[in-house]
């Protein structure tokens, strides 16, 4: 027997796919650098830092659900499995980077991840959760590099659930991800 959770994990799974992955667009960048940018969606309890000088959207603090669209860059002469962090400016275009985050509410994401799930021709879902020690921005690199490493032609949605910097502060941060339960 079919039972409304069942029919409801289908149907957020079904949007998920949607959502994610299916569509380009442009870049704001160098484009001559950069193939085109991996759309991810994303769910996560940390808080809003606002753009710090960090860069960072959000925290390392648990805080309500935000929900969003990540558009990751990943260079043009990218290797499968090689992670490129530039160390000066020059070889900014050689580095996976988020180029943009487009926050949505959650009924938005459902309804988006539905319709990028029905577009694709895979109907499939990858969905990502970060380890310890991560911030959302790596959280970000780690699903585009992981979408355009397996040049998987799905949605794909990532969880990042808070993590401070420190291996002593774990205990504080075990139960972060357990947010992931509340994008249902």
């Amino acid at each position: 027997m079919i039972t409304s959770k069942y029919i409801r994990m289908r149907m957020i799974t079904a949007l998920l796919l949607l959502l994610s992955g299916c569509a380009s667009t442009n870049l704001t960048g160098n484009a001559e650098y950069l193939k085109p940018p991996v759309q991810a969606f994303y769910a996560t309890n940390r808080n809003h830092a606002g753009q710090a000088e960090s860069g960072q959207k959000y925290g390392a603090e648990r805080s309500m659900m935000s929900y969003g669209i990540a558009e990751v860059a990943i260079p043009q002469d990218h290797r499968i499995g090689r992670v490129i962090h530039a160390t000066f400016d020059k070889d900014k275009h050689r580095e996976i980077d988020y180029l943009q985050l487009t926050e949505l509410n959650r009924e938005e994401l459902l309804n988006n991840l539905t319709k990028t799930v029905a577009a694709c021709e895979e109907k499939s879902l990858l969905i990502y959760v970060h380890g310890f020690n991560m911030t959302f921005n790596e959280g970000a690199r780690g699903i585009g590099q992981i979408v355009s490493d397996l040049d998987f032609k799905g949605s794909s949605l990532f969880f990042s659930w808070p993590s401070r910097d420190t291996s002593t502060a774990m205990r504080t941060t075990k139960p972060g991800f357990y947010g992931l339960k509340k994008i249902w």
